[in-house]
C-alpha cells in the first residue's frame, strides 16, 4: 500500500492494524494535509447491510464537530474494501499509556472529562459510540484526548461472532445489556467509559475472565473489586463515579455525559490533588558556570546523583534522568517541563568549580506559578560534594513535605567513595557508557583510574563489569572480556553487597553465559534493594525475553518504562514481548510508540547505532521497507562487523520477507562468538524462517556451540 494513490490521497505510511481493519497515514493531495485513512476488512466491506449502515453512520459522524472527536472528513470504497479518511492525531493511544502503568488521578481525571465532554456532543446529536476502550482514544502530544471510530461498533454488532476460547476483544468494556445482546443506547457509552476510567487508575480491568462468556457472567452479575486495592490515593469521590457509572442497570446509571462531566469537574477542584501532585519532582541537569567546559560531566553527575538520592524517599515521585536531562540546554519554560514530566516542582541548579573551591545553587520551583519553594547557595571545598548532594536531597524533601526515615538517611549518606579524584574519573566513564564501542572503551579505562584512585570503590567495579560485558555482547566475543567482567562483578559484591548496582552488573555478566535463573535472582536482588532501579528492570526484561518468560519480560519493560518514560528501548522490547504472547495489536501499538520515541532521540542522537538498529527493524514491521533499508544501509557504514548490527540486520530482512538476505546477516552474527541461541529460537522477527531448513540448521550449530 505505501506510495500507493487512492484517490486524492496518497498513502506515506502504515500506522497500524487491529480487527478492524489497518490504518495508514496519507496526504491529501486535493487540500495538502495529512490524513489516516482506515481501511475496513474485506469480510464487512462485502456485507451490503454493513455497507449501508456504514455509509449512514460516518455521514453522521462526519456532522460531529468537537476537538474531543476526531474530525471525519471522507469515506469511500477501493478494491472492495470501505475506508474512512480521518482527522490524523500526532500521539498515542489511550492503550498505549495504561500499558507503560497505570495514570496518576489529575491525568484521569482530565483524560475521562475531556472523554465525557465528546460524548455529549456526540449523544446530544443523536450519536452513539457503542466501542468505547482505550484503544479508540487518542491523546496528543499536547494532552488533548480525542474519540476515535465513532458509530462502527454498531454496525460490527452485526456480523461478530462470538466463540468460546476466541480472543477477547471489546467484551471487557461492554455495558450489562449491551453484553446480552440487548438494545443499547448513550449510557451504554457511560458504563465502557467507567470501565476506561477504572483501568486508567488501577492499570488492570474490573470484570476479568478466561472466556469471552466468563467476562459478561462477571459484567452483569460480579461487583467490581474497590479502587482502594489497587491505589492509595483514591477518594469517595472517586470510588462514588466509577461505581454510578459501572450500575447494573441502565435507570441507575448517570443518565447523560454532561451530570458526569459536573461530577468530574467538582473532584478535579478537590483538595487532595494539589496535595499528591506537589510530592513529585524533576532534577534538571545543573547548569556549568566553570570557564572550563570539561567540567560539563561535573554537573550532570551532581544532578544525578541528587536523583539517585531522592528516588530513596517514601512518598516522592522523581522523574528519571533520561526523561529530565531531555531539557538539557533548551530554553525551556519552567511549567512546560513540568507538564511534560508530569511533575510539580522543578529543582535547578549550577555548579562552579575552581580549583579545589566549589560554588553550587539550587532552587526548588513549583510550576503552578513559578515561584521558589526553597533555593540555597552553597560554597564549600571540592572534598565536600558529597555533603552538599546529601543537604539538597535533605532540603528538598523538608520542602515538599516529607519526613527523611533514619534508614533512608543512612542510604543517602552511604557513598561507594569518600575520594574526589576517584569519583570524578567514576562520573566522566558513566558519562561515556552505553554509548558506542569507542566510548565504552574509554570508559573501561576511566573507571580503571577511579578503582586506582580508590581500589574499595564498588560503583567503579559495578561500572566496570557493566561496560566489559557490553563490549562482549555488541563488539567482541574474545572470552577475557566475560573473565574481567566475572571479577569486576565479583569484586563489587565483596565491596558492597548491598549496592543495587553490584547485583545488577553481576546477573548482566551471568546472563551471558545462559545461567538465566542465577542472572534472575541477582535482579530481583536488585530490585530489593533498589525498586526504581531501570538497569535492574531492563536487563531482567531481556533475560526473561531471552528465556522464553515473555510476560515476566512485558512486566520488567513497562517498569523500565515507568521508571524513565523517555526509555527507547524497553518499549522497543515490550513490542517483541506482546509479539511473542500472539497479541498482535498490542505489539502493533506499541511497536509504533517506540518508533516515535526513537525518531525523536535520532534527532538528537543521528549516529547512535543501538537505536538505529531498532528503528530498521520496527520499520520494517510496520511496512516501511523503504525506510528499514535506508537505516540499514547507515547502519553497516557505522559498524559493519557489531554483532547487534548483523543480528537486527537479519531480523529486519526476515520481516520484509528477503529470506537470502537474512539468512546471510545471521550466519554472520552467530559466527562472532556470542551465544545468541535463546534469543533467536525466541524472537518472534524469525517467525516466517522457523520451518527453513537453513535456519534450523544455523540455530543447531548455535546450540551444540
Amino acid at each position: 500500500m505505501i506510495g500507493k494513490q487512492i484517490h486524492h490521497y496518497k498513502i506515506i505510511e502504515k500506522l497500524g492494524a487491529g480487527g478492524m481493519g489497518e490504518v495508514y497515514l496519507a496526504e491529501d493531495t486535493k487540500l495538502d494535509r495529512k490524513v489516516a485513512l482506515k481501511f475496513l476488512p474485506e469480510r464487512l466491506s462485502a456485507d451490503p447491510e454493513f455497507k449501508s449502515r456504514f455509509e449512514h453512520e460516518a455521514k453522521a459522524t462526519a456532522a460531529l464537530n468537537h476537538p474531543n472527536i476526531v474530525t471525519v472528513f471522507d469515506f469511500g470504497e477501493h478494491e472492495g474494501s470501505l475506508y474512512i479518511a480521518m482527522e490524523h492525531v500526532d500521539g498515542r493511544t489511550l492503550q498505549s499509556l495504561i500499558e507503560n502503568g497505570s495514570l496518576s488521578l489529575a491525568q484521569t481525571i482530565d483524560i475521562a472529562s475531556q472523554i465525557a465532554k465528546g460524548l455529549d456532543v456526540a449523544h446530544k446529536a443523536g450519536v452513539v459510540h457503542r466501542d468505547i476502550k482505550p484503544a479508540n482514544i487518542m491523546v496528543t502530544t499536547d494532552g488533548l484526548a480525542k474519540i476515535l471510530d465513532f458509530g462502527l461498533a454498531k454496525s460490527r454488532k452485526a456480523t461478530t461472532e462470538t466463540k468460546v476460547g476466541s480472543t477477547l476483544g471489546t467484551v471487557q468494556y461492554e455495558s450489562p445489556e449491551q453484553s446480552r445482546g440487548e438494545k443499547t443506547d448513550h449510557r451504554s457509552d457511560l458504563f465502557s467509559l467507567g470501565v476506561v476510567i477504572y483501568e486508567m487508575v488501577t492499570g488492570t480491568l474490573p470484570f476479568e475472565g478466561d472466556y469471552e462468556a466468563s467476562i459478561r457472567y462477571a459484567i452483569s452479575h460480579e461487583t467490581q473489586k474497590p479502587l482502594s486495592r489497587y491505589i492509595s490515593d483514591s477518594t469517595d469521590r472517586l470510588q462514588s463515579i466509577v461505581d454510578k457509572l459501572l450500575e447494573k442497570d441502565r435507570e441507575l446509571r448517570y443518565q447523560t455525559a454532561s451530570d458526569l462531566l459536573s461530577d468530574l469537574k467538582k473532584l478535579q477542584r478537590s483538595d487532595k490533588e494539589p496535595q499528591d501532585k506537589l510530592r513529585s519532582v524533576a532534577v534538571l541537569p545543573f547548569r556549568n558556570m566553570s570557564a572550563d567546559p570539561e567540567q560539563e560531566f561535573f554537573c550532570d553527575g551532581i544532578a544525578e546523583d541528587i536523583i539517585n538520592d531522592l528516588t530513596r524517599v517514601e512518598g516522592l515521585r522523581v522523574a528519571a534522568r533520561t526523561s529530565s536531562f531531555a531539557f538539557k540546554g533548551a530554553d525551556t519554560d519552567i511549567r512546560e517541563i513540568c507538564a511534560k514530566l508530569n511533575v510539580t516542582s522543578i529543582l535547578e541548579g549550577s555548579v562552579r568549580k575552581v580549583g579545589n573551591r566549589l560554588r553550587v545553587t539550587a532552587q526548588l520551583i513549583n510550576a503552578s506559578d513559578g515561584y521558589h519553594v526553597w533555593s540555597e547557595r552553597f560554597d564549600r571545598e571540592l572534598d565536600d560534594v558529597f555533603e552538599v548532594q546529601e543537604e539538597i536531597a535533605a532540603n528538598v524533601t523538608a520542602a515538599l513535605k516529607l519526613k527523611l526515615t533514619g534508614e533512608v538517611k543512612k542510604k543517602i549518606a552511604k557513598r561507594s567513595t569518600e575520594n574526589v579524584e576517584a569519583y570524578e574519573y567514576y562520573l566522566k566513564a558513566r558519562q561515556l557508557s552505553r554509548q558506542a564501542e569507542k566510548e565504552e572503551r574509554q570508559a573501561i579505562d576511566l573507571f580503571l583510574l577511579a578503582i586506582e584512585a580508590d581500589p574499595k570503590y564498588a560503583l567503579a567495579f559495578a561500572g566496570l563489569a557493566f561496560m566489559y560485558t557490553d563490549i562482549y555482547m555488541f563488539y567482541d566475543s574474545d572470552p577475557a572480556n566475560l573473565e574481567n567482567a566475572n571479577a569486576a562483578s565479583s569484586r563489587a559484591l565483596e565491596l558492597d553487597a548491598d549496592l543495587a548496582e553490584s547485583h545488577c552488573a553481576r546477573g548482566y555478566y551471568i546472563s551471558q553465559s545462559s545461567n538465566y535463573q542465577e542472572a534472575e535472582k541477582e535482579f530481583q536482588r536488585a530490585l530489593e534493594l533498589n525498586p526504581n532501579s531501570y538497569d535492574a528492570c531492563y536487563h531482567y526484561g531481556r533475560v526473561s525475553l531471552t528465556n522464553g518468560k515473555h510476560e515476566l519480560a512485558l512486566e520488567m519493560f513497562k517498569r523500565a518504562i515507568q521508571i524513565d518514560p523517555a526509555d527507547i528501548f524497553a518499549t522497543a522490547f515490550m513490542s517483541m514481548a506482546h509479539s511473542n504472547l500472539g497479541e498482535a495489536q498490542k505489539a502493533s501499538e506499541t511497536g509504533l510508540e517506540a518508533l516515535r520515541k526513537l525518531r525523536k532521540h535520532l534527532q538528537l542522537n543521528p549516529d547512535n547505532v543501538r537505536a538505529l538498529q531498532l528503528i530498521a527493524t520496527h520499520s520494517a514491521k510496520v511496512g516501511n521497507h523503504d525506510d528499514a533499508r535506508e537505516y540499514l544501509e547507515k547502519l553497516l557504514k557505522l559498524s559493519p562487523s557489531d554483532t547487534g548490527v548483523l543480528y537486527n540486520s537479519a531480523c529486519a530482512y526476515a520481516l520484509m520477507g528477503d529470506t537470502d538476505r537474512s539468512l546471510e546477516f545471521l550466519e554472520k552474527a552467530l559466527s562472532q562468538g556470542q551465544n545468541l541461541y535463546d534469543w533467536a529460537r525466541n524472537d518472534s522477527d524469525f517467525d516466517s524462517l522457523r520451518d527453513n531448513p537453513q535456519f534450523k540448521e544455523l540455530l543447531a550449530k548455535q546450540e551444540k556451540a
